[in-house]
């Protein structure tokens, strides 16, 4: 078994090398996808073997699921050939389609940042917000946090920003209030406390940054050494509060978040090895494809909604309290449906699906597609906690795309017209 996983995850180092010689940059969805996988299940398996930290797990059941990270390259592969009948060659440029024209930039400069004000003074007032209610109970928490900021209006807000600052930054657009409004997103999402949508955020602005460099390095610097810092100092207040007052003493603070770290890390991997073996099935494909079940309950005016929550804790720890309902992409799907053939299935639709968006942000001129590009790398790098694509912010996020695309369209046909008029008063 030592050695199938070490050939497995040289198999898996190859196929990333290759992905990254091919398209020349390493952020390709089969890499995002596996390479945490394949970075954790490295961590594991020693950990497994060694037969430290937590209960041990029967690594047949760990490799079985390991092997479903190879079927995920069958979406590069179908982009190879679809890459090779039609001749084409990567752009890898911006949208530039209104960049004649001194006048209509400045009008358009003008637009963003009368929007991008507005934007502003909206998050600004939820922050506000938000800080005067921890002012008010003197305490702060995740949960509470969210019930503040995760629903109704802000919680569609913030997915609305997310896809709209990554548009601006490819777009190039209104840099003063633009950075102004990624600053206060950012907080806005730090004070959320979601730290899935916060690791979506921050990685899709870093690739929108890079691919049309709206920040300086000192910038980007700056912006994630926030982020970072003020993760920290409230994920310290965070582990206070579920640590307990009685329980202050440093070394025991320390402990406990090496500790939640550490199930934080594992526990995808560990509980999908598992399922087979505790017989966790839930056999719920309504699960799987909540947002879809649950549009189609408000549609229909029922109030029959679906949570794809899984509500199965299994304990971690052999000497310490913790457990955990995260089970990942793959062990999502697998314990959700019972079908080792639908997980098979769903695996290359989605990798299929993100090639295919893949393949239109590279070979088509368009920043609507590029920001929706950036955003669905990032939902697969954390593919590895659970199956993003039955959430509902799913849904929203190309809800949000299609319109920005139409808005791209019609101005891109706008602006043609105004050059030609231009071209022939000339004339």
């Amino acid at each position: 078994m030592v050695l199938l996983f070490i050939i497995l995850t040289l198999f898996y180092s190859i196929l990333i090398f290759f992905e990254l010689k091919r398209f020349g940059t390493f952020f390709t969805p089969f890499n995002l996808f596996s390479f945490p996988y394949i970075v954790i299940s490295v961590i594991f398996y020693l950990l497994n073997s060694l037969n430290l930290f937590f209960y041990q797990v029967d690594p047949n059941r760990f490799l079985l699921n390991y092997l479903y990270i190879a079927f995920f390259y069958i979406g590069s592969i179908f982009f190879l050939i679809l890459k090779d009948v039609f001749s084409l060659k990567n752009t890898f440029n911006r949208y530039k389609i209104i960049e004649k024209g001194n006048r209509r930039n400045n009008i358009i400069n003008n637009i963003l940042a009368i929007v991008n004000i507005i934007f502003c003074m909206i998050i600004f007032f939820y922050i506000l917000k938000s800080i005067l209610y921890i002012k008010d109970t003197h305490y702060i928490t995740r949960q509470t946090m969210q019930e503040e900021l995760g629903y109704g209006f802000p919680g569609h807000l913030t997915i609305f920003l997310l896809y709209y600052t990554n548009f601006l930054m490819l777009s190039k657009k209104e840099r003063i209030f633009s950075k102004m409004l990624l600053l206060l997103t950012l907080i806005f999402l730090l004070l959320k406390s979601t730290k899935y949508f916060l690791l979506i955020y921050i990685f899709s602005i870093y690739l929108s940054s890079c691919s049309n460099k709206f920040l300086k390095i000192r910038d980007l610097f700056l912006l994630f050494l926030f982020a970072l810092i003020s993760f920290v100092i409230i994920y310290f207040l965070y582990s206070f509060y579920l640590l307990g007052n009685d329980k202050g003493e440093i070394s025991e603070f320390l402990k406990f978040i090496f500790y939640h770290l550490l199930l934080y890390m594992i526990s995808p991997i560990y509980n999908s090895s598992l399922i087979l073996d505790l017989n966790l099935f839930i056999n719920d494909y309504n699960k799987i494809f909540s947002n879809i079940v649950n549009i189609k309950e408000f549609v229909l005016g029922n109030k029959n909604y679906v949570s794809g929550i899984v509500d199965i804790f299994i304990p971690f720890y052999k000497d310490y309290p913790g457990s955990s309902n995260v089970f990942g992409f793959i062990g999502d799907l697998l314990i959700k449906s019972n079908n080792y053939m639908f997980v098979f299935f769903i695996t290359i639709i989605t990798s299929l699906i993100s090639y295919f968006i893949f393949f239109l942000a590279n070979y088509i001129n368009s920043t609507s597609i590029k920001a929706f590009n950036n955003i669905n790398l990032s939902i697969l790098l954390i593919s590895f906690f659970s199956f993003w694509y039955g959430n509902l912010f799913f849904l929203e996020i190309t809800f949000v795309f299609l319109v920005f695309s139409i808005f791209e369209i019609t101005l891109k046909k706008y602006c043609k017209r105004c050059i030609k008029s231009e071209n022939i008063d000339v004339s």
